[in-house]
């Protein structure tokens, strides 16, 4: 894949130089299903199913729970059903393939979720206000990992999984946008993820020389 941009709701898009590529891990020239049979650690990577939706939109709404406020209320107070949550699957089936889960080995419990986006697939009023997907993008639009499985490597999981199956699309970027300050910017730096050059007023990570 020529480049891999990154971005997350401050609008920090990410893109790791050409030589950052080639120590980019597991990923590299596998799809989607062959990094989803390495994660090992306890957990798999797989593709949103009817089976896991539940599970998905349990990590959904502890991740928008976590000190965010819908108008004056905590989410936390008005969590999403899984009916609204599985709605855009059920109206457009092509979204489960660009929606991952891990899931416990064993238990069967979701224990992260990372929700992408490929130019020319539906998205919702607000996915499309929030970030414009361009020609040859896979945008991630959020990824989450329950507090119960953090510190295991489950988001790295997620972002091989992304990066593989942006290249199985023949995606050219795969980018997310990321809040200033949040400490999951670490994730997407130890992956390669560097910043890139400010468009249209976002901050944007750029590739080091």
């Amino acid at each position: 894949m020529p480049r891999i941009e990154s971005s997350v709701t401050d609008k920090l898009v990410a893109e790791p130089a050409a030589q950052q590529q080639a120590r980019r891990g597991p990923a590299m020239g596998m799809g989607a299903a062959s990094v989803a049979a390495a994660a090992g650690g306890g957990v798999r990577i797989e593709a949103l199913s009817a089976a896991t939706i539940p599970g998905a939109n349990a990590v959904h709404n502890e991740f928008m729970g976590a000190g965010k406020r819908l108008c004056l209320c905590p989410y936390s107070c008005c969590p999403e059903s899984d009916d609204n949550f599985s709605e855009k699957y059920d109206t457009n089936p092509e979204l489960f393939e660009t929606t991952a889960v891990a899931v416990r080995d064993g238990s069967g419990e979701v224990v992260g979720c990372m929700v992408m986006s490929v130019h020319g697939q539906p998205r919702g009023g607000c996915d499309e206000c929030i970030h414009e997907t361009k020609p040859g993008e896979c945008y991630i639009e959020w990824l989450a990992v329950a507090s119960s499985a953090r510190g295991m490597g489950v988001g790295t999981k997620l972002l091989l999984w992304g990066d593989a199956l942006a290249r199985q699309w023949r995606c050219t970027s795969l980018t997310l946008g990321v809040v200033n300050g949040n400490p999951a910017r670490r994730l997407y730096e130890r992956q390669g993820f560097v910043l890139v050059p400010q468009v249209q007023n976002h901050l944007i990570l750029g590739p080091s020389d």
